[in-house]
């Protein structure tokens, strides 16, 4: 199983890959400029129709280089990412980092399947 790596808090990613890129759905491969790890990234955005900000969450699950290459050989519609179900992963949010659970990142980002 993949872990997180405890000694970098990975906060400065730079994008390497663009998995999908439209309104309301941005999913792409980061890289920690610092350690090297590779995420898999999902943003979560929620409207707030009221007139408040909207919420705006960074879901990144740790990937090895061999998922990273399945997923940028595997076109988007056929993406299952099942594989990253059970894995510890982090929300970026206003608030700081805070680690999670995969199956809660890929639920609330409408990929569990």
């Amino acid at each position: 199983m993949i872990q997180l790596n405890n000694k970098c808090q990975c906060q400065s990613c730079k994008g390497i890959h663009t998995v999908i890129y439209q309104p309301g759905d941005c999913e792409a491969i980061v890289q920690c400029e610092k350690c090297g790890q590779l995420w898999y990234s999902l943003l979560f955005e929620q409207m707030n129709f009221a007139g408040g900000d909207d919420t705006l969450e960074e879901y990144q699950i740790p990937i090895s280089i061999p998922e990273y290459q399945q997923i940028i050989d595997t076109e988007y519609q056929y993406l299952n990412l099942k594989f990253l179900a059970g894995r510890k992963a982090r929300v970026l949010h206003e608030g700081g980092i805070v680690e999670i659970e995969s199956d809660l990142a890929l639920s609330r980002c409408g990929r569990s399947q």
